[in-house]
């Protein structure tokens, strides 16, 4: 359930924060950095078994869950609140990108669960 809301959470701050201008750079920074399908398949174990992923990544994971964690703890967050939670949580997403050092199928599982986010 926490996994759920998380998500939810991420996904709600991370679409109303985002600018037009914003969406452009981003486009052009991940097309430089690496090369994706647009479209982004269902997300599928490998063999019965979840994905691995790397300790740099596992580490950025856990910021993530770490900051929105924080932020439940005021009962009543102000607006400001709601604004600072997104940027919090937009750096630790681009701390995770710029750090990412997965290859492979590991790699597109990765983006696979994180295109919700």
């Amino acid at each position: 359930m926490k996994k759920i809301f998380l998500i939810l959470l991420i996904t709600s701050f991370l679409l109303a924060c985002n600018s037009a201008e914003d969406k452009e750079q981003k486009i052009e920074t991940d097309s430089i950095a690496h090369d994706h399908p647009a479209v982004v398949s269902d997300l599928f174990l490998n063999n019965g078994n979840k994905w691995k992923a790397d300790s740099i990544t596992n580490h950025n994971v856990v910021r993530l869950k770490t900051t929105a964690d924080m932020f439940r703890v005021d009962p009543f967050p102000s607006i400001n609140n709601y604004q600072l939670l997104g940027k919090d949580l937009s750096d630790d997403i681009d701390v995770l990108i710029q750090q990412s050092k997965m290859k492979g199928e590991e790699h597109e599982s990765l983006h696979k669960w994180f295109a919700p986010i």
